[in-house]
């Protein structure tokens, strides 16, 4: 937590230290009640003192924000007299264009908040943000290296033996694990404690009959401007020439959506030629490329890219397999690997498998007036940092043209048109579910689904959206995550600066789903304070419309209704689906009777004791690189999750079971496993349980544990239960 104190003194925080006065009404504004209620107490003095503060200018005083310490303060009638020190290291100044920048990593509540002197308690890590919010960081996604480093360490361990043909010759793949890279000092966003160890590198042996070659593929970190970003890299062994790099944490940028496409780059040179006779040939090449890539088999992407899949926002997750995408990588450097390497035929043990002239057109590659320059080859600066800034696959927000249904004034969604859509995601929907959430989308309503964790409401949400797409009713799904700091700044905007220091409206979620024709899905609605973040978008809900205080780059005001003269129309088919845990030990707010009534609730339950049995038996026993599980652990966890079971105290959704199983698959340790699965994935939902339900619950668990009731598995796990329910710990002993 840190303390924020905004004044329109701008002779104020001029001192290393010194006092400050301020009006008695403005101690805690913008600062969650609960954070208000313990801190307004005289005994929490003491405690408020010691987080950290950040003493900033209100907008119109260019001047930087200073970090440091309130030493301590009294109330003295109408006025809070606060004594503090400012703090006098390189990173204790922020300038105003940056604290701007950086107001909502900071948890501030709207742009409003640097308008108005107060003094505010946030809840969020200070030294964090200002420590890893670089100029490139600010525009990515929370925690985007983390997602970053995720995605490329599926990848590499996915890596596996396999062939490829290019040209008429197969080429077998080999995999060699290599030794694992030291932690590297400068990752902004990831922890070694939380995130370690670095993935481990993966060495490809690649033989054909007629020679040989060896790939590196790794997890890098970028340099230059992108200084930092995980990266995902390909290069030849013991030889500088690097064959395929993405900045895969740079892609996650906060306009991206909520679908982001990963491409790998095939093109060539990437700097435009002056003259024009080359310009031409290098389109000739660049169409002969794109022939030999096409005849591959590999998927083109936009531009000159191969496909990897989207990578889903917030969460993180892919949606192409990493075997799948790691497959792609390696035949794509394959492809690539003889035209990089024409001038370094020693790289090659042997006969390449494809000869580079088959881009030389007529004369113009000629030996006298072939350009030397290998294709696919990048520019790179003094500075050595073309891996970082040449190479980076780009990303921009291209706009999405409307689906032809997108301005009907009706929609018409049916179960038969979501079936295909909740099936092939193995969501187990009852048939009447499934016929009332199409019947409340087609009614005009928006869904709010309920229910417990890991029932799928957040993917059968995304199956709808996906239904209506097809249907041609949007173009899929923005995903925003709420939280408790939302504000009508994350979900209708507020004005941000842009690099050259201007202000410029930065739209929230609501209003780029409708930029983008997309359904918008608020996921976790309840742990944000709703109808405050909703604000006057409770009208636009309703059918009405609203005039906001913001206007667009040409001066035009911002417009939200189902108007044709809005700037931002909301359509008839537009839908928010929003998810709400029915039980979470985290939620904070309710959402109000009067904004219920703009949505539609369906309720989630686990399936019944049969189809979980099934779902179960057939997640433990499934083809993959995982030994199936033993038949009486799986009528063991079949019991467990069963009304007779866990679900006469608790309902907990299949997700949980399958994460269970999943990892007892990959641990191999039999009734240690489960039990340590259990202490993993499922003693965290049992929060808030009475203790005569958790005391049930845990004679259950030990009756089925046996043996294994004396092992270090069931111990661990009788001392987690014993931390959560300390009455317990005389049954437990």
């Amino acid at each position: 937590m840190y303390n924020l104190i905004v004044t329109a003194n701008k002779d104020a925080w001029t001192a290393a230290s010194g006092t400050y006065s301020l009006p008695t009404e403005r101690f805690l504004e913008f600062t969650h009640t609960r954070l208000k209620d313990h801190f307004e107490r005289e005994d929490a003095q003491e405690e408020l003192c010691n987080f950290p503060a950040l003493f900033a200018y209100e907008l119109g005083i260019d001047k930087p924000a200073r970090t440091g310490r309130i030493s301590s303060y009294v109330r003295s009638g109408r006025f809070i007299d606060i004594r503090y020190t400012l703090d006098d290291d390189a990173g204790a100044t922020i300038g105003s264009a940056d604290l701007v920048a950086l107001q909502h990593l900071l948890g501030f509540e709207s742009g409003f908040e640097l308008q108005r002197t107060h003094w505010a308690l946030k809840d969020i890590d200070l030294k964090q943000v200002l420590q890893t919010a670089s100029p490139v960081t600010r525009d990515l996604v929370a925690h985007a290296n983390r997602i970053a480093l995720n995605f490329v360490r599926n990848i590499l361990d996915a890596a596996e033996k396999h062939s490829v043909s290019i040209n008429g010759h197969r080429i077998e793949i080999e995999v060699q694990r290599l030794p694992t890279m030291p932690w590297p000092s400068d990752a902004p966003q990831l922890e070694e404690t939380l995130d370690g160890p670095w993935p481990q590198p993966v060495l490809l042996n690649c033989i054909w009959a007629t020679g040989k070659v060896q790939i590196v593929l790794s997890a890098e970190l970028a340099a230059g401007k992108y200084q930092g970003l995980v990266s995902i890299h390909l290069g030849v062994y013991r030889v500088y020439r690097q064959l395929i790099w993405i900045n895969i944490a740079g892609l996650l940028k906060n306009d991206a959506g909520s679908e982001v496409p990963v491409r790998a780059f095939y093109a060539l040179l990437s700097r435009i030629p002056g003259d024009q006779e080359e310009k031409r040939q290098r389109a000739l090449r660049a169409t002969r490329i794109r022939e030999i890539v096409q005849s591959s088999g590999l998927p083109l992407g936009q531009g000159q890219n191969i496909d990897l899949g989207l990578i889903h926002l917030p969460e993180g997750n892919a949606t192409l397999a990493p075997a799948v995408a790691f497959r792609r990588l390696t035949h794509l450097a394959l492809l690539k690997l003889p035209f990089l390497l024409k001038e370094q035929a020693d790289a090659v043990d042997g006969e390449v498998y494809l000869n580079p002239k088959v881009l030389e057109i007529g004369h113009a590659e000629s030996a006298g007036a072939r350009d030397s320059t290998p294709e696919f080859e990048t520019e790179e600066n003094d500075a050595g940092d073309a891996v970082a800034e040449a190479i980076v696959v780009p990303s921009p927000l291209i706009a999405e043209s409307p689906p032809t249904k997108w301005s009907a004034e009706t929609l018409d969604l049916r179960a038969e048109d979501l079936q295909p859509f909740l099936t092939k995601n193995g969501l187990m929907i009852s048939a009447r579910t499934v016929s009332q959430v199409c019947a409340a989308l087609s009614a005009g309503k928006h869904l709010l689904l309920v229910g417990p964790p890991g029932t799928g409401k957040t993917e059968v949400a995304r199956a709808v959206a996906e239904s209506a797409r097809a249907a041609q009713y949007c173009n899929g799904s923005f995903v925003g995550t709420a939280s408790a700091d939302w504000s009508t700044f994350d979900t209708i905007g507020g004005y941000g600066v842009e690099k050259d220091g201007s202000f410029a409206f930065r739209s929230g979620v609501f209003l780029r789903a409708i930029e983008q024709h997309k359904w918008l899905i608020i996921d976790e609605i309840n742990r944000a304070d709703i109808d405050r973040s909703i604000g006057e978008l409770m009208t636009v809900l309703s059918g009405g419309r609203t005039d906001t205080p913001f206007t667009q780059a040409d001066g035009s005001a911002i417009s939200i209704g189902h108007g044709t003269g809005e700037s931002h129309r909301v359509s008839a088919t537009f839908r928010v689906i929003a998810t709400m845990n029915s039980w979470d030990k985290t939620s904070l707010f309710r959402m109000s009777y009067a904004l219920q009534r703009r949505f539609a609730v369906i309720h989630f339950s686990p399936p019944s004791d049969a189809e979980y049995a099934n779902l179960i038996e057939s997640h433990a026993k499934n083809a993959g690189s995982d030994p199936p599980l033993e038949p009486g652990i799986v009528t063991q966890m079949g019991r467990l999750f069963s009304r007779a079971g866990l679900f006469k105290y608790r309902a907990i959704g299949p997700a949980i079971a399958l994460d269970m199983i999943r990892y007892q698959r990959r641990r191999e340790a039999g009734v240690d496993g489960m039990l340590e699965s259990l202490c993993l994935f499922l003693l965290p939902q049992l929060e808030g349980l009475e203790t005569n339900s958790a005391s049930n619950i845990f004679a259950f668990i030990r009756s089925e544990a046996g043996e294994a009731e004396h092992s270090s598995a069931f111990v661990e796990l009788s001392a987690r239960l014993n931390e959560m329910f300390p009455s317990l710990r005389s049954t437990s002993e």
